[in-house]
């Protein structure tokens, strides 16, 4: 599945993925996202799975006018 925004402004953004199995790994190219405990408190570039409900949450920082793309595999 590939994940991509093109953004006008420089901001954080979280997309929750719904009904989808764990994926294997998440980034883009050779960046890995890291996956964390919990969605609570999510950095840039990590993804959490919230396995009973089967969501995936992404979360990157955007700089302005930049294209964001994403592998989930």
């Amino acid at each position: 599945m590939r994940l991509e925004i093109e953004s006008q402004k420089a901001r954080d953004y979280q997309w929750v993925v719904h009904h989808v199995e764990k994926p294997a790994s998440v980034g883009f190219q050779n960046v890995k996202y890291r996956e964390v405990p919990s969605p609570a408190a999510m950095p840039a570039r990590s993804w959490f799975y919230d396995a009973p409900r089967k969501n995936l949450y992404v979360r990157v920082r955007v700089n302005a006018e930049e294209d964001c793309i994403i592998n989930v595999m």
